[in-house]
């Protein structure tokens, strides 16, 4: 990362740190994953990087459904889905209806997990 930061790669930097925070996340460290997180999130406001800021709110997402925060948990996936929808990304929708209906299918509200799921399929039909 100091490579990244002495050429002032501010987006390269982001990435990095969303990947640390994925490795954290995947071995239950999560308050390590959620500062590598928020740190990329900062850099690409910074940077005003919508791709890396719908990156940043879906890793916390994710990060916060794992630990039962169901409300910070959907908040940030919808901050992310706000973003994949302005930008036109179908992947990034796609992706972000599948997790919202994670989320809700682990919260037991499966009729609104059922819809977010067939969401993503026809986005995915497009």
């Amino acid at each position: 990362m100091q490579l990244s930061e002495k050429q002032n790669n501010w987006n390269a930097q982001a990435v990095l740190l969303l990947q640390l925070g994925r490795v954290n996340a995947a071995h239950h460290h999560d308050g390590l994953a959620r500062r590598f997180y928020n740190e990329a999130l900062s850099i690409s406001r910074h940077t005003k990087d919508a791709a890396g800021i719908a990156n940043a709110y879906d890793n916390l997402g994710l990060l916060d459904a794992e630990d039962q925060n169901i409300s910070s948990s959907n908040q940030n996936l919808n901050q992310a889905m706000k973003l994949y929808h302005s930008s036109r990304d179908s992947s990034g929708i796609i992706e972000s209806y599948a997790q919202l209906g994670k989320v809700f299918e682990q919260k037991g509200d499966i009729e609104k997990a059922l819809s977010y799921y067939q969401r993503a399929l026809a986005q995915y039909e497009r």
